[in-house]
This record gives C-alpha cells, structure tokens and sequence, in this order.
C-alpha cells in the first residue's frame, strides 16, 4: 500500500538500527524504503514470509521465518549461531545490503543472551566492513532494561533520537502534526491551504512550520497534481503518540 511505498528517513550504510515498537511495522517501513533505494534485502521475521511477500509486494526478497515449525517454501531458524551464518553470507555476496531483524525479543526466547549480544557485536562489524543496513525490531516491554541497554549501547536508536526532540517542538507545530494524521486516517488530503486556514496563520508561517517538521522526518510532502498533499510519517505518529 501507499503507505509503505516511501521510507520516512533514510538509513545510512555501515549501520545498525534499533526501533523500540510495541505494535506498528515502523522497522518494516524502513526496510521496504532501503529496498526502493536498490538495496538487497533479507527479512528475518515472526510473521509469515508469505504473507508479507504479499502484503508489500516482495516477490524477489529473500526471508527467514522464526519459528519452531518447519513450513513449506519458506527457510525457517531460531538460533542465533545459524541465524548470523545466514546473514553473514547474505551480506558478502551482496554489494549493498539491508537486513530486517524483527522481534529480537523472541530471538532472546529461543538464545541466551550473552550469545545473541555476541552476535549484535559481529553484527556491527560486519555491517561497518560491507556496505550493509542493519534493522532490530524489539518490543521493548518483553525484555529485561539491563539487556535493552546492553542492545542500545551498540546500535542507534533512531525514534528514540526523534522522540528527544518532542521539547523543540511547540504547541502549534504539535496541532498541527495530529490535525494532518487526522486527515490521513481517513484518507483525507491535507494541503498547505488547509494549514493556513485550520491555525489562521500566513502562508509564509505555513511554509517555514512545514519545512521544520519536515526536516525533522516527522511529515512528508507529496505531489499530488496541482498541489502537495501533507502525509504524517512514522516517526511523526510515534511523537503524538
């Protein structure tokens, strides 16, 4: 769907990425936005491979299915030591590279911690000596703080960073966030006239509100014909939260 058809940031090369989520697929919009950006992928996943392939339209990317269960068609691996072996030779053969790992909190179900923190530490390497994108998703409730730290430490914490930036934003700028994701839930399109009318401000005000919120990754403007249409971005939607 549309929704996921652009990255709402772009992730750099030679880096590992943490996203703390409890329920929305933000690590998954990250991933599909680096392999429209001609990165190759592979997903390591809870869901059904198949069912993702399909939801977001992924016939050519490579995943792994972490379960228990052996399923038709679809690579399945738990453990770790396995896991990073996969990633390891995915990775080298690839010239760019981006790898999803979802639920790192299930993963530390099925592995002791001390070798998956191993793992997260071979893992920096490697994505710092190839030219790779690495994505951690974790529930954050699921996991011990002492480990959560020991992860963050190593990765960066990419809406944890956008989250910090809440204080630079005023009350307006905040309205205005949760009036477009209004309009965006219903499909609504939201352009920069509304704005001015919605907050009776000027239309240089609009613009300059605009471009701070979209330099912070928070909204993204789309061309829609004769105007820009206004669409919140996952990090946005985690700032009103």
């Amino acid at each position: 769907s549309e929704k996921y058809s652009q990255a709402d940031i772009t992730l750099d090369s030679k880096r590992i990425y943490l996203i703390k989520e409890d329920d929305e697929n933000h690590a998954h919009e990250l991933f599909i936005g680096s392999l429209n950006r001609g990165f190759a992928g592979l997903g390591i996943v809870r869901d059904n491979p198949l069912d993702l392939k399909e939801k977001y339209n992924l016939q050519k990317t490579s995943f792994i299915w972490l379960t228990n269960t052996k399923a038709e068609g679809v690579p399945t691996e738990t453990r770790i030591d396995n896991l990073y072996k996969l990633i390891s030779e995915f990775v080298k053969k690839s010239k760019k590279s981006v790898i999803l790992i979802d639920r790192l909190d299930y993963i530390l179900t099925e592995n002791k911690f001390e070798d998956v923190i191993k793992k997260i530490y071979a893992l920096k390497d490697l994505a710092l000596a190839n030219n790779c994108i690495i994505i951690i998703s974790v529930n954050p409730e699921l996991m011990p703080d002492a480990q959560l730290k020991a992860i963050e430490a190593e990765t960066i914490d990419l809406y944890g960073k956008h989250l910090k930036k809440r204080v630079d934003l005023s009350e307006m700028e905040m309205n205005m966030l949760k009036f477009i994701n209004d309009n965006n839930v219903i499909n609504k399109l939201v352009s920069y006239k509304d704005i001015t009318s919605k907050f009776n401000i000027t239309k240089p005000t609009t613009r300059a509100k605009i471009n701070t919120l979209q330099k912070l990754g928070l909204l993204q403007v789309e061309q829609k014909g004769r105007f820009k249409s206004l669409k919140i971005t996952s990090a946005g939607r985690r700032i009103i939260g």
